[in-house]
């Protein structure tokens, strides 16, 4: 399988997170291995008026160099506007341009772009045509398969991004109504999979590998794509590839391998980003590798309090002490 002349080693990738999906996140996962990863969304328009932030967000890291297929993922609704963005990003280092035509978010919607997009399904068409259009590399989208019950556009939606050149689409099984609430819906992801040629990768409370096997067998979809379910755990990426290749799963790490990769995983943030705002971002992350431990409601409060890095440290000898 690949995305355009991409070869793709696994059929279990890493979805872009706002403030989640940066380098260390996206160079872990790699290490796990995903089967490609995403940037946290970038705003077209941020780019076009040449905002340094956004730019630092959709920069490959050096340690990601050399591992999986890497997209810059955009977002906006003015295909003008689009175009200049995809023009500008065109020198910097990334294998394929994603469409974010899902974030759920107002403040995202409330402008026309993510999945406000898929209430006029011929301005999604227009704006993914304007990637296709100006870009040197494969386009792939991301979108739900509705804007809510009533306006239940995915299909539509997606035939048309693949009438506009984008070469693969990530669904994800809910509505914008939906949100993130329990249960997707696979009949309807099913629907849009069968409607295009082009590869589908579906995406939407996949958090393991029974998970992963049953979305497939359901839709037809060519892969999954791993959101929330990858934050403090990386290692799902070894275990879904495992069981969709029909192998034997392998060992879930220690608790003294988990909290070594969370370690590690906080210290890259603070050599990318500085310690002062890594730390501020890695209690979520570090929250995230305390799921399921003994005692884990304390030590996400402690998690969500961590300041500097050596807190880090403490925070492991705590897990530790609740789970030995």
């Amino acid at each position: 399988m690949q995305i355009g002349s991409i070869p793709l080693a696994t059929r279990a990738a890493l979805a872009p997170m706002a403030g989640i999906s940066d380098g260390p996140m996206r160079a872990l996962c790699a290490a796990y291995g995903a089967a490609f990863t995403v940037s946290e969304m970038v705003s077209a328009q941020a780019v076009c008026m040449g905002d340094k932030k956004s730019m630092a967000l959709l920069r490959k890291t050096p340690a990601e160099s050399g591992t999986v297929p890497y997209g810059v993922q955009l977002f906006g609704h003015v295909p003008g506007m689009l175009a200049e963005a995809v023009r500008r990003i065109e020198e910097e280092d990334f294998d394929f341009l994603d469409l974010n035509m899902g974030c759920p978010a107002p403040k995202i919607c409330g402008h026309g772009a993510g999945s406000a997009l898929l209430r006029d399904p011929a301005a999604a068409g227009a704006f993914a045509a304007a990637a296709v259009a100006q870009s040197r590399r494969p386009v792939t989208a991301k979108l739900r398969i509705g804007w809510d019950d009533a306006t239940m556009t995915g299909t539509e939606v997606a035939r048309r991004c693949e009438a506009a050149g984008v070469q693969m689409l990530v669904v994800h099984g809910r509505t914008r109504a939906a949100q993130y609430t329990p249960g997707v819906n696979l009949a309807a992801v099913a629907e849009i999979k069968a409607a295009v040629k082009i590869p589908v990768w579906f995406n939407g409370d996949v958090d393991g590998p029974a998970a992963a096997l049953h979305a497939l067998a359901e839709t037809g979809c060519d892969g999954v794509v791993v959101g929330r379910a990858a934050l403090g755990n990386p290692f799902i990426f070894q275990a879904i590839t495992a069981a969709l290749a029909g192998e034997a799963l392998p060992v879930p790490p220690s608790l003294r391998q988990r909290l070594a990769v969370m370690e590690g995983h906080v210290r890259a943030m603070c050599e990318e980003k500085g310690e002062e705002r890594a730390m501020r971002e890695a209690r979520k992350v570090a929250a995230g590798y305390m799921k399921g431990l003994k005692g884990a409601a304390s030590l996400r409060r402690a998690a969500h309090s961590l300041t500097y890095y050596a807190d880090v440290a403490r925070l492991a000898e705590l897990a530790w002490r609740y789970n030995r």
